[in-house]
């Protein structure tokens, strides 16, 4: 504890932990080990996310293509290309989800890909 005389402080007894010593206590944990994505976890992932964009893709421009056949007409092609929107949202969450502090990205990148991965998916299933 210290007190304040005319601005300048003066220690009146150094600070008692609950053991009884004035060192402060070690750590009551170990710092847990970081269990990274692999690289072959990462490639099946992003090679999944690019196999997923082809084909929302695909489907969306076979759906343009097709518009005016009568059961692309019947589906509604507006509402075809919203799943496809939907699905390319939802598929695309795997990016943000892949990126770790093992490869370079600093601690607001990865806040800020934790909450985009959440609006993916939040938005893909809604649209």
């Amino acid at each position: 504890a210290c007190t304040k005389e005319l601005s300048s402080w003066e220690s009146v007894r150094d600070y008692v932990f609950a053991d009884g010593r004035t060192v402060p206590p070690d750590l009551l944990r170990d710092i847990p080990e970081q269990n990274y994505i692999s690289v072959r976890i990462r490639i099946a992932g992003l090679s999944l996310l690019v196999l997923g964009c082809v084909i929302c893709i695909g489907t969306a421009v076979w759906v343009s293509i097709y518009r005016k056949h009568k059961v692309i007409k019947a589906s509604q092609p507006i509402f075809l290309d919203l799943l496809a929107i939907g699905s390319l949202l939802t598929v695309g969450v795997i990016f943000p989800l892949s990126m770790d502090e093992h490869r370079g990205y600093s601690q607001r990148q990865l806040d800020i890909g934790c909450a985009v991965a959440s609006w993916m998916v939040i938005l893909g299933h809604i649209i």
